[in-house]
């Protein structure tokens, strides 16, 4: 009877991936014939800070990559080099990594105010083993200024422990093809928070 459910339960994580690649194709597609794309690229320095106070911060590179179509459906991969030592119920060894490759899409409401959304992809490296598991955000993007704009979501993700996520970003524009960026990215059950700040590329 256990095995049965431990099929039944590969073959869920299964049909989740197989949906999450078949959107990312889909997306890819419809940029390839889109008329308008935005391509952004951004390298922060990060810093994993576990709830857990014995544990020491980790500190590393965060880089964030992202394809925008029509300014209505994205592309997005990141990937956080950051070491580092949760707490918690994900308690024991260090994580080495932790890469998402996903999709989404941004509705405006008005002229300042949108609605996100994104679904992903999530894989780290845990004590010299490789997991992998699946993520949703909701959120909204306030962007009073042409150059200035921040971004909140909530989410959950299913990778080792079903967790609750909270991001913050703010983004400021610095020229037509530079910006700064200072991220917040919590993580409920896994006790870390990570701190961010970069620049990047857009063109």
């Amino acid at each position: 009877m256990c095995c049965v459910r431990h099929k039944k339960g590969r073959r869920k994580h299964v049909t989740r991936y197989r949906l999450l690649y078949c959107l990312l194709l889909s997306i890819v597609g419809l940029q390839a014939n889109a008329t308008d794309l935005q391509y952004r690229l951004d390298v922060s320095y990060s810093e994993a800070n576990p709830d857990y106070s014995a544990f020491e911060n980790g500190d590393g590179a965060s880089i964030y990559g992202e394809i925008l179509a029509n300014d209505a459906i994205f592309a997005f991969i990141r990937r956080a080099d950051v070491k580092f030592r949760p707490s918690g119920p994900v308690d024991g060894g260090s994580v080495e990594y932790w890469d998402e490759l996903g999709a989404g899409f941004k509705h405006p409401i008005s002229d300042s105010f949108f609605i996100l959304g994104n679904m992903s992809l999530q894989y780290l490296k845990k004590k010299d083993k490789n997991e992998r598991g699946h993520g949703v955000q909701v959120g909204a993007r306030y962007q009073p200024f042409e150059s200035f704009g921040v971004n909140l979501y909530a989410g959950r993700i299913d990778v080792v422990i079903k967790d609750w996520t909270l991001r913050a970003e703010m983004d400021y524009r610095l020229t037509q093809h530079t910006y700064l960026v200072a991220r917040l990215r919590d993580y409920a059950d896994w006790d870390v928070t990570y701190y961010e700040f970069g620049a990047g590329i857009v063109f």
